[in-house]
């Protein structure tokens, strides 16, 4: 397979859902697991076995990093609960939708709202203090802790 071709089958499966689902939702898009607070594994039907596994990103917020890209053990912890979070929502959903999707600034992941037995992954995350808005720019600094008066989580 030539090297754009991945891409383009690609282009073609969200265009067909973009198709199908009016523009603004995803059909035949199986979520299949949690990468981690704000981004989760998809199953494309509609895509070569090979290329069917999709990254996709929740529009609108961050969540910490985990491990060793975190930049303090208090974002380490945030992500841990994060991660948590997510992964009991969309295991215990009845129904997980995606809708005004796009491409991320990178390219290989799609940005997508995710709704969760009609609720917003995002509003849900933000509510219980787990992400903060992110529409592109500098990421939030997860490490301050305004009643500790202190940026890196270990009293520094």
């Amino acid at each position: 397979m030539k090297r754009g071709a991945p891409a383009a089958l690609f282009g073609a499966a969200l265009a067909l859902g973009a198709c199908a689902g009016g523009g603004t939702s995803l059909e035949g898009w199986e979520i299949i697991g949690v990468i981690d607070g704000d981004t989760l594994r998809a199953r494309v039907a509609s895509l070569p076995s090979s290329i069917a596994e999709v990254h996709v990103r929740v529009k609108g917020i961050d969540t910490p990093e985990k491990g060793g890209h975190a930049s303090c053990e208090r974002e380490r912890e945030l992500a841990s609960r994060a991660d948590a979070f997510t992964r009991a929502k969309i295991k215990g959903a009845q129904q997980v939708a995606l809708r005004n999707f796009e491409w991320d600034k990178y390219g290989g992941r799609v940005l997508a709202e995710v709704l969760v037995d009609g609720q917003s992954l995002a509003g849900l995350l933000l509510a219980n203090g787990l992400a903060q808005p992110y529409f592109g720019g500098t990421k939030p600094n997860w490490c301050f802790s305004p009643e500790r008066g202190r940026r890196d989580g270990r009293g520094a």
